[in-house]
């Protein structure tokens, strides 16, 4: 079973927001999204145990009205212009076809399956809060059909509510400034053995590894086998454990603390893990080798390296990568994301049959982008479901194309866009995975796409902007080069992610064709053509025909045509040196001298970003 879907309307600061998620979901956006008021509403939901959530007055989104002028302070908190509601949908749904009903572990939450039009079995699990015009707080449980009507309204259900909340516990990882659990790497040396023992489990379909056929190897990295020697059973021994946890991340992350040696290192790693297994025993041990087997893929196909980039696929399981990285950072790394889900506990009393969603909040946080790929391959192969909050565009690269999820406040609620992989075809996706993904990753996070063929024009639209006022980057506008890839993949991706466009064509037959299938519809107003073969020409036509005679390497021009004058400047001095002359020169002459054309586009994209935002 896992998190399907999440609908909230009301709660905090978002209005409205629907998002589908996978086993593996990256959120990205600015920071007005919402993502605190998700991520609390989840922790708050599924973080705290069995116990069902009840909102409270600070829940429920705060509207102009609920401010107007005249009333103090002391009459806002206790009485309201209006009731309020709160609405939570989670969806979740089960892994395997038909496992709701056959796999002990979920059916007690029967009768709250729900069988819906592809087969699937979901669960709808249905808060609402209330809040009378007296500051009353009601918090209502229940279970949705797949229409949205209440599900065995004369039976009373909260049992299987409480059985949902201990099936799916939710833990926060973050940095450790922001909250008592989380990442904070202080970088460290290198080399230290661990030792592995036995796990085995059920393999599913949704590319959650319950083991998935892990197999033991214990004392295969030459440590001895048993827990410093010895077996922890009793609930003393367990204790034991956690008590030694803040002391072992304290020495890991202070610079003033104990120095640990690569033995103990990797005692302390093994005894995290332990820890680990037995709060999560569905969930593999993280140091678990993978069995290799006739039907275990051994490598990526085409379709999975367009979509996924930069991948970890050296490593089938963290075991190989501890094994063959031989990095003690590595093993740092591993320690501290196991030892802040142990943390992150907090005494709650976690089902043995647990499957965790863990949310990663803004990981690369204070960490070198070398390091943050090492803890991305750690997380990638982690056996649970993931949901990632992130500004990095490296991590982006590291992650499938359709697990990313593209957010922005809007009046009406927060847009969610996502990538249909299935409407690009194999060949769009090997050029958008280049150009963009390994290229140009920040772009995703930009609000306006300028299309432009070349080198040429980036120099001069980037300097004509600060001419003008206009900073680019702050404006969230980026020039995409799209020669090389065509036009046309990009313009889709842009569009299915909520990014403006414009294209910025030449004058030539291969300008009209680009200029013809990306402006179809109404999309023409995001087209233009420059109205000369080139953008050479085009300077040279409007206003620069003096810098590309001066930089010729001829002193008289007269008998020299248009053509041969730009081609001996390009000679002379590249087509990106010459853009960058014609830029001095606008410098010197001021604001006057820049193209209208180009004026048309820099202004139409700032006031494109602005609408966006």
């Amino acid at each position: 079973m896992f998190l399907e879907r999440i609908e909230i309307t009301g709660y905090r600061g978002i209005s409205r927001l629907a998002v589908n998620l996978n086993n593996q979901t990256v959120l990205i956006g600015e920071n007005s999204w919402g993502k605190s008021s998700l991520l609390r509403l989840l922790w708050c939901v599924l973080g705290n145990g069995e116990v069902p959530y009840e909102f409270v007055e600070d829940d429920f989104r705060k509207e102009v009205t609920d401010f107007p002028s005249g009333r103090t302070e002391d009459d806002l908190r206790t009485r309201y212009l209006r009731d309020k509601d709160i609405s939570v949908v989670l969806v979740f749904r089960e892994v395997a076809l038909g496992s709701a009903l056959k796999d002990t572990r979920l059916r007690r939450l029967y009768p709250a399956w729900v069988r819906c039009r592809d087969s699937y079995n979901r669960v709808f699990y249905y808060l609402h809060g209330h809040m009378n015009r007296n500051g009353s707080v009601f918090t209502d449980h229940s279970f949705l059909d797949a229409s949205g009507d209440p599900l065995n309204q004369n039976i009373n259900m909260m049992k299987q509510v409480v059985a949902l909340l201990a099936m799916n516990p939710l833990f926060r990882i973050r940095d450790r400034r922001r909250g008592n659990h989380g990442l904070d790497y202080p970088g460290e040396d290198e080399s230290a053995p661990l030792r592995n023992g036995n796990y085995e489990a059920e393999p599913d379909s949704f590319g959650f590894r319950n083991g998935n056929g892990e197999e033991g190897l214990s004392g295969d990295l030459g440590n001895p086998p048993g827990l410093f020697g010895k077996k922890y059973a009793g609930r003393k021994d367990w204790d034991a454990l956690e008590r030694r946890l803040p002391k072992f991340l304290k020495n890991i992350i202070s610079p003033n603390g104990e120095v640990l040696t690569n033995g103990r290192l990797s005692e302390n790693l093994e005894a995290i893990n332990t820890l680990l297994e037995h709060y999560f025993s569905i969930v593999p041990p993280l140091s678990r080798p993978v069995r290799s087997g006739k039907n275990r893929k051994t490598g990526r196909d085409i379709q999975e390296i367009v979509l996924k980039p930069v991948s970890n696929d050296a490593f089938s399981s963290i075991s190989n990568l501890l094994m063959h990285s031989g990095k003690r950072s590595i093993k740092i790394i591993l320690a501290l994301i196991v030892a802040a889900f142990v943390d992150d506990l907090e005494g709650r009393r976690i089902d043995s049959q647990a499957r965790p969603i863990v949310v990663f909040e803004d990981i690369e946080s204070r960490l070198h982008p070398t390091i943050l790929l090492n803890v991305w391959n750690i997380i990638d192969l982690m056996p649970v479901q993931k949901i990632v909050t992130t500004n990095s565009g490296d991590l982006l690269s590291a992650v499938a194309l359709g697990d990313i999820r593209r957010m922005r406040n809007l009046v009406s609620g927060v847009d969610c866009r996502f990538i249909d992989e299935k409407k690009f075809n194999s060949d769009e996706l090997r050029r958008i995975a280049f150009h963009i993904r390994i290229n140009r990753p920040m772009s995703l996070f930009a609000r306006v796409w300028i299309f432009v063929e070349g080198e040429t024009e980036i120099w001069l639209l980037n300097e004509f902007a600060s001419i003008l006022g206009i900073g680019l980057q702050a404006e969230g506008i980026r020039l995409v080069e799209y020669a090389q890839c065509g036009a046309g993949p990009l313009i889709k991706l842009a569009n299915q992610l909520g990014i403006s466009w414009h294209l910025l064509a030449d004058g030539d037959e291969a300008g009209v064709k680009y200029a013809k299938s990306a402006g179809s519809g109404d999309a023409t107003e995001n087209v233009t053509l420059l109205p000369s073969v080139d953008i050479e020409h085009f300077l040279y036509d409007f206003g620069f025909a003096d810098v590309y005679r001066q930089n010729c390497g001829v002193s008289n021009t007269r008998n020299l045509s248009r053509n041969k004058i730009i081609d001996m400047a390009i000679r002379r001095r590249s087509k990106p040196g010459m853009a960058l002359a014609v830029v001095d020169e606008a410098r010197r002459r001021g604001k006057r001298s820049i193209p209208k054309l180009f004026q048309r586009i820099l202004l139409k994209a700032r006031s494109d970003s602005n609408n966006r935002h």
